[in-house]
C-alpha cells in the first residue's frame, strides 16, 4: 500500500510529492523537506565562489530496524548507517577531496579554532583539529566506542551486538 506524503506549509509549491512504500522512502521526503526549507541548495550554490568557512555536518543516521532497534536513541546500536555522517568542509585555498579516515563531531569545533588561527581556546576543548587530517597526515591511531562491536575500513565491515545476536560481516559494494 502506497501512502502519499506532502507537507503542507509556505515551501511546499517546490516540494515533491513521494508515493511512501518503505520508512526510507519517507526518510528521503523528509531530507529533501529540510534541506529546501533550510535553504541548502541555495547555500552549497554559492560555496565554491565564497571566501567563507563553510562546515556542513549532521549528529547521526537512522537504522530502520535493520538491527532490530527501536529508533529511540538509547536503544540505537552503533551502525555504519547511525555513525556515517556527513562532514562537508569548504575552506578556501584548500584543495578538493574526499578523506575516508574515521572523524568525530567533537573535533569541529577545534578544527574551526585552528582555521581561524585561534590557539589559545583549544586546550580547553576535548576535540582535536582534523587540519593535519585534511593535509594528509593520519591523526587518530584508533577510535574506540563502548556497548557494541563495530568496525570498518573502506571494503569491509563488521558488528556485533551481544544483546541482539546480530553479526554482519560483509563486504561492501
Amino acid at each position: 500500500a502506497f501512502k502519499k506524503v506532502r507537507i503542507k506549509g509556505v515551501i511546499q509549491k517546490n516540494l515533491k510529492v513521494y508515493y511512501a512504500k518503505t520508512l526510507r522512502d519517507i526518510e528521503q521526503w523528509e531530507l529533501d523537506y529540510w534541506q529546501q526549507a533550510a535553504g541548502l541548495y541555495n547555500i552549497l550554490s554559492w560555496i565554491p565562489k565564497s571566501k567563507a568557512i563553510v562546515i556542513v555536518t549532521s549528529d547521526h543516521g537512522e537504522g530502520f530496524y535493520e538491527y532490530y532497534n527501536d529508533f529511540t536513541h538509547a536503544g540505537c546500536h552503533m551502525t555504519e548507517a547511525i555513525a556515517h555522517v556527513p562532514l562537508l568542509i569548504h575552506w578556501p585555498g584548500m584543495e578538493r577531496k574526499r578523506i575516508s579516515q574515521f572523524t568525530r563531531d567533537i573535533d569541529v569545533p577545534a578544527t574551526i579554532l585552528d582555521m581561524a588561527g585561534i590557539n589559545g581556546m583549544k586546550k580547553k576543548l576535548d576535540g582535536i583539529s582534523l587540519i593535519p587530517l585534511i593535509k594528509k597526515k593520519k591523526i587518530y591511531k584508533s577510535i574506540l566506542t563502548d556497548h557494541y562491536v563495530h568496525r570498518s575500513d573502506e571494503l569491509w565491515r563488521y558488528f556485533f551486538s551481544p544483546t541482539r545476536k546480530v553479526l554482519e560481516f560483509v563486504k561492501k559494494l
